[in-house]
């Protein structure tokens, strides 16, 4: 959680210089939510179903969540194609950004996420 804060932090920063720092800790928008979809919502749920049963998040979004849609790959998506039409300044890059994207849209394992960061 702590390395996703922090590079949500960084992307709101650099895109967004108008971004207050202090939003990240002291708004329901900041740490409050990171923590609360880290610990539940269908994002999570249905991560834990790619780790453990193997299958990709698209069948199943359609096993578990009825048409509904996850919001998480495709807002990986979006930073992806954000990041790679604009470049960073940011040493290092978003690799915590760029891991998920891979596991979602390049069929990397959830398993290689720690190597990536």
């Amino acid at each position: 959680m702590r390395i996703g804060m922090n590079e949500v932090k960084d992307f709101c920063l650099e895109y967004f210089p108008t971004t207050k720092a202090a939003t990240f800790l002291e708004e329901s928008c900041g740490i409050a939510d990171i923590i609360t979809s880290s610990l539940g919502g269908r994002n999570r749920q249905v991560a834990e179903a790619m780790v453990k049963q193997g299958k990709r998040f698209h069948q199943l979004e359609i096993e578990m969540l009825k048409g509904q849609k996850l919001q998480g790959p495709e807002t990986a998506l979006h930073v992806h194609e954000f990041l790679e039409a604009r470049g960073t300044q940011r040493p290092g890059g978003y690799p915590l950004f760029e891991a998920v994207w891979k596991i979602c849209y390049e069929n990397d394992t959830p398993a290689n996420i720690i190597a990536k960061l």
